[in-house]
């Protein structure tokens, strides 16, 4: 996804120290450490956690709300949460 298409992100007081930064598109499938997984709806920006991994997944730190869907059901996974994604599913995003 183009840069201009991914919706803007704004980071807390002191983000400047996060060098991990991922964007998830719409459409990604990831597992949310305490349920199962979902399809992102409208994006999800993610900090990379190292060697942390969820659900035997690279493990992210969710920097927004979002918007997970699958069979039928919509919830909402929220800032702050712990999830698992292939990292091949996510684009490094570069923070000037």
């Amino acid at each position: 996804m183009p840069e201009k298409e991914r919706p803007p992100l704004q980071l807390p007081f002191g983000a400047e120290n996060l060098k991990n930064v991922w964007f998830f598109p719409e459409g990604t499938v990831i597992w949310s450490r305490r349920g199962g997984r979902g399809v992102v709806q409208g994006g999800l920006y993610a900090e990379k956690l190292g060697e942390i991994r969820v659900k035997k997944l690279s493990g992210f730190l969710a920097l927004n709300n979002c918007n997970l869907y699958l069979g039928g059901r919509y919830w909402t996974l929220q800032k702050g949460s712990l999830f698992g994604a292939y990292t091949e599913n996510g684009r490094r995003v570069k923070l000037d």
